[in-house]
């Protein structure tokens, strides 16, 4: 099981600079899903969150495109994961880490494909492939 999926919404067609879809945070104990965001500002938004969270912290983080911030909460055993009426909670926090830059690669490179399929230039996505860079394994 992955703790992240994620799906583009190809109903009104693809589009590199607008990305909706649905994404799934799938805790050990509970679950987030938000069924149409923009998946690149809510990936911007974990990622940060999980950059800047310490043990025994909280962090809030304001995706900007959603009404309802994400908020991060790491004890020494789990990592709560808040959004609205939804929790996550995820018990392997390196897993977690690994699920998501595995959904951020897989979603930049489906990002730069439509781009090149609709002959774009490549997005910027500065702070998603810095995550990337920066969380190597």
């Amino acid at each position: 099981m992955r703790y992240i999926e994620w799906i583009l919404d190809t109903e009104d067609g693809l589009d590199a600079y607008d990305p909706l879809g649905k994404i799934v945070i799938l805790g050990d104990e509970g679950n987030i899903e938000e069924k149409s965001t923009y998946l690149d500002a809510f990936f911007e938004a974990l990622a940060e969150g999980t950059k800047c969270i310490k043990p025994g912290k909280i962090v809030t983080i304001d995706s900007w495109v959603e009404p309802d911030d994400i908020i991060f909460d790491r004890t020494s055993d789990r990592l709560v994961i808040s959004y609205g009426n939804w929790r996550a909670n995820i018990l392997d926090r390196v897993r977690f880490l690994n699920d998501l830059r595995q959904a951020i690669q897989e979603l930049v490179e489906q990002i730069d494909e439509l781009a090149s399929q609709e002959g774009q230039e490549k997005r910027k996505l500065t702070k998603l492939r810095n995550f990337l860079d920066e969380t190597l394994d």
